[in-house]
């Protein structure tokens, strides 16, 4: 059974058997991990900044920022999101039980009660944000299917997921994506230019440093010498 095809608000622990996932199985067992899913998701819409004041006393609801990870993968990029965003809340979508449990031990493991794991498939985002309510997503490296016959039929990034996203963004707040593939970037640059997105130069409002967001899979190709693709976007009034 996959992840991806059940509805995001369902006990997904219960469709997987005891004893095959060992991460499956420590989801359904820890309950004081900073992760959140299934029926726990419900109700979060709009409501995050407020779900999060109960477990971070110095979270302001009003003006800190909430920021989401798209595919956190096992939690590095968004822990240095976390860090260098301590008043903010960093959360970090991911649909296999592995990535999404080690991306809230990292959070524990780094003392971090800003940050958080969300356990569920990211197309169905707009049923977990409402319009306006985040102040920036990141994606990086999403998709990253090695086969050409995968990656048209599999590709996250339509030009309706970038639509929703950009809904789901205040006045202000950015979009920052990078990718291996030219021409997914191109794609997604359209999408998000047809729907108002602007190109940025301005650093991110909350950090400084943009060297420091440096996923696994950039290492990766970095390695291999091979091109990234990069952009930045701001959705303005």
């Amino acid at each position: 059974m996959s992840l991806r095809k059940l509805d995001i608000f369902s006990d997904l622990t219960a469709g997987f058997e005891s004893g095959v996932n060992p991460y499956r199985d420590l989801l359904a067992a820890a309950h004081d991990l900073p992760l959140v899913s299934g029926p726990a998701l419900r109700e979060k819409r709009g409501a995050w900044r407020r779900f999060i004041a109960q477990h971070h006393p110095d979270f302001q609801i009003e003006t800190a920022p909430l920021l989401l990870e798209i595919g956190c993968h096992n939690g590095g990029t968004l822990r240095e999101l976390a860090r260098t965003v301590p008043h903010g809340a960093c959360l970090g979508i991911d649909m296999t039980f592995k990535r999404a449990v080690k991306t809230a031990q990292k959070a524990v493991e780094s003392q971090l009660p800003n940050m958080w794991s969300i356990l569920g498939n990211a197309a169905q985002l707009p049923q977990l944000f409402s319009p306006g309510e985040l102040d920036g997503i990141v994606a990086f490296f999403p998709d990253p299917w090695n086969q050409k016959r995968h990656q048209k039929k599999n590709r996250l990034f339509s030009a309706s997921f970038c639509q929703a996203l950009y809904q789901m963004l205040r006045e202000g707040g950015f979009f920052w994506v990078k990718t291996d593939d030219e021409d997914y970037h191109g794609e997604i640059v359209a999408a998000v230019q047809a729907f108002g997105g602007k190109p940025s130069l301005v650093p991110m409002p909350f950090v400084e440093k943009k060297q420091q967001y440096i996923s696994t899979f950039e290492r990766k190709f970095r390695a291999q010498k091979l091109p990234i693709y990069e952009s930045f976007w701001v959705k303005l009034p």
